[in-house]
Formats: structure tokens, C-alpha cells, sequence
């Protein structure tokens, strides 16, 4: 099972440029607010295109969420899920090429909020 601090060194091994983000005077030791840096670069990764760093970052998710914690899912579903986007008209690629377990960790987290929150 992958906790919380296990899980951010491989987010940081696998992407080092958050290494800053990851351990900052904020963020440091607060699962939910380092899962949320790689929901931005993941946002970053599609909104610029980046498909190869973001297959690496798709698959990283889909290792964390398959072995993790129930802290660890959480902060996943929360703070990574909640905060990606594909709603731009040219980013309906990135949302094709997540892996089956994201995609239904991603649809579920939305029909789930549309079921709470109401709307569309």
C-alpha cells in the first residue's frame, strides 16, 4: 500500500520540477495541497499539449490510486480528480487518452458531483 509521503516521492522522482512545490513552507507534510501541484502540472500538461509527460503522469496516477492508502485515494479524488479540466474545445484529447482506471476514477468523481451539486 502506498501512503501519502511514499506517493510524493515518486510524484517528485517521476516529476522533479514540483520538488519546489512539493516541500514548500505551505504545502510541506499536507497531502491534499502536493496532490494538488501535480493536478496542476497535470492541467499544465494538457493545456499545452505535452502528451508524452502526460501519459507519464496518467499512468504515475493510476499507480498511486491502484495501491494506495484510503488517505491517498482521497487526496487523489479531492485534489487531482476535482482540479483537472478538459472542458476547452481542443482538450477532449487528453481526456481520451487517460487509462481506464483513471477515466472511470474521473467520470464517477463527476457524475458524483452533479449528483450532489445538481446541474449538468
Amino acid at each position: 500500500m502506498i501512503r501519502g509521503p511514499q506517493a510524493i516521492e515518486r510524484i517528485e522522482a517521476t516529476f522533479p520540477q514540483l520538488s519546489a512545490s512539493l516541500h514548500d513552507s505551505i504545502a510541506e507534510g499536507l497531502l491534499h495541497l502536493q496532490i494538488a501541484e501535480f493536478a496542476r502540472l497535470i492541467q499544465a500538461f494538457v493545456d499545452t499539449h505535452a502528451s508524452q509527460s502526460l501519459d507519464t503522469a496518467y499512468q504515475l496516477f493510476v499507480e498511486l490510486y491502484e495501491q494506495g492508502s484510503p488517505a491517498l485515494l482521497n487526496a487523489l479524488n479531492v485534489s487531482l480528480l476535482e482540479n483537472i479540466s478538459f472542458d476547452e474545445h481542443d482538450q477532449h484529447w487528453a481526456y481520451d487518452r487517460m487509462p481506464p482506471t483513471m477515466r472511470t476514477a474521473y467520470d464517477d468523481m463527476v457524475e458524483y458531483n452533479q449528483r450532489i451539486h445538481g446541474g449538468d
